[in-house]
């Protein structure tokens, strides 16, 4: 249910800010293009200027390289230019005459701007002493065609000219036209693929997160399970030391009394203070910082030291421990601490669950897979089916009847679980007839191989 939680949040999140983006992006052409797109042409329109005034700006040209210069400044630049002259020119003729000029392209609407601009320059010349493009409406409507006019004097053939240059803005009218219509498809596009995006995105970020949610829970749950679990198996020992001491401050006992109370107290203390030690090392080797200090170990060596320090629990129990399967030079880079606290716990474990004159078997070696595997098998009752998704937990005991007394804790394989998973190996157990078998993978090569 979190996970389903999580991924609709972020779903929501992200198709809200790719609908917002995208649709900024669509209002802000449908806006500003018309903007930006007469600005470029208004660029462009200048350098057309800058070319025409140099070619036809006091200079000679026959009427050949005339018609030439203009029809190649409107084909290059899609631009109308007329050249008026001044003198044989009055407002009564001047339309009959740009009517009538060849260079003018047939375009009525550009004729009748620059006609009505030159009108103006007829009569006022000083008007255009200063040129500047102007745009001009060639209607009185909002859909008339809209044209850049620009005009200016101009010297040619040693005559004075009015120079006339005339482009029209409709592929601005056009273009934005066509953007209004697109931009709703557009959009719905958009938001179809932004779902899409959303849905791919949320997937890929929801698992980790969720994952590392539920690891998260699952470890503040295994420490308040710790807390709680130790602070049940202290009550016992406490209540012990505490009632026995009651008694000795009493004074009522006598010397024999009071040895074997003091006697109680110093036992039950040392058995607080060996699961204080057992619940510093969990809390060790639980702590995320607390990683594996590897280097080149030979896993048989151990396993022998190991059983060499169990060798007087062994003997009182007449027990037969085989070491047979144990191959030669089994090399592992490992904790060497680590790896034998885990050879500890998992013979201490066998011992236990072992009966008289039973028998412990240990077998090692290294696997075509780079792996190493280990396991312990020893003689005894097997663990019950219910019971063995619980044996890794802390301080659970599938024996109920064996416990503090003892000085069993339940978190032996709890920290060889632990342990194990530090190396990124696994660890499992397996019932038999008769026997129980615990076992271990872990990697036989460097990390950085």
């Amino acid at each position: 249910m979190r996970g389903k939680h999580v991924f609709l949040k972020l779903f929501v999140v992200i198709t809200l800010f790719l609908t917002v983006f995208i649709g900024a992006i669509i209002f802000f052409q449908t806006k500003y293009f018309g903007n930006y797109y007469t600005y470029i042409k208004k660029t462009e329109f200048q350098s057309v200027i800058h070319v025409a005034v140099q070619d036809f700006d006091n200079v000679t040209l026959t009427d050949g390289e005339l018609q030439s210069h203009i029809k190649l400044v409107y084909s290059q630049y899609s631009c109308i230019v007329s050249l008026i002259p001044v003198v044989k020119t009055d407002k009564a003729n001047l339309k009959k005459i740009l009517a009538n000029n060849t260079y003018l392209d047939g375009q009525p609407n550009a004729i009748a701007l620059i006609a009505g601009e030159a009108a103006q320059y007829m009569g006022n010349p000083s008007a255009y002493a200063i040129s500047s493009v102007k745009t001009i409406r060639s209607g009185e409507t909002d859909d008339s065609p809209t044209y850049l006019v620009f005009l200016q004097p101009v010297t040619l053939n040693d005559q004075p000219y009015v120079l006339g240059i005339a482009s029209s803005l409709q592929s601005v009218s056009e273009a934005m036209g066509a953007l209004v219509n697109i931009s709703w498809l557009a959009f719905l596009i958009a938001i179809t693929v932004s779902f899409v995006i959303a849905v791919i995105i949320s997937k890929l970020v929801t698992q980790p997160l969720v994952r590392e949610i539920e690891r998260e829970k699952a470890l503040d749950k295994m420490r308040k399970d710790f807390i709680a679990n130790a602070s049940h198996e202290m009550k016992t020992p406490i209540s012990i030391v505490s009632g026995y001491a009651e008694s000795l401050i009493d004074g009522i006992l006598t010397p024999a009394e009071r040895t074997e109370y003091e006697n109680v107290i110093y036992g039950e203390s040392q058995k607080m203070g060996r699961l204080v030690q057992k619940m510093l090392e969990i809390a060790m080797l639980q702590n995320d910082g607390t990683q594996p200090q590897k280097e080149a170990l030979d896993l048989g060596e151990a396993i022998l030291d190991t059983i060499k320090r169990f060798d007087q629990k062994i003997k009182e129990k007449s027990l037969h421990v085989h070491t047979e399967d144990i191959a030669s030079s089994v090399v592992s880079y490992a904790d060497r601490y680590m790896i034998e606290t885990v050879f500890t716990n998992f013979l201490a474990n066998a011992i236990s669950h072992t009966p008289e004159c039973g028998e412990i078997f240990f077998a090692l070696r290294k696997q075509n897979d780079g792996l190493v595997y280990f396991e312990i098998k020893n003689e005894g009752e097997p663990i019950q089916t219910e019971a063995i998704p619980h044996i890794w937990e802390s301080f659970y005991r599938a024996d109920k009847a064996h416990g503090w007394e003892d000085g069993r804790y339940g978190l032996g394989l709890f920290a060889v679980k632990t342990i194990i998973e530090k190396h990124d190996g696994m660890v499992g157990v397996k019932n038999g007839d008769g026997f129980v078998l615990f076992y271990f993978t872990i990697t036989s090569t460097p990390e950085n191989q």
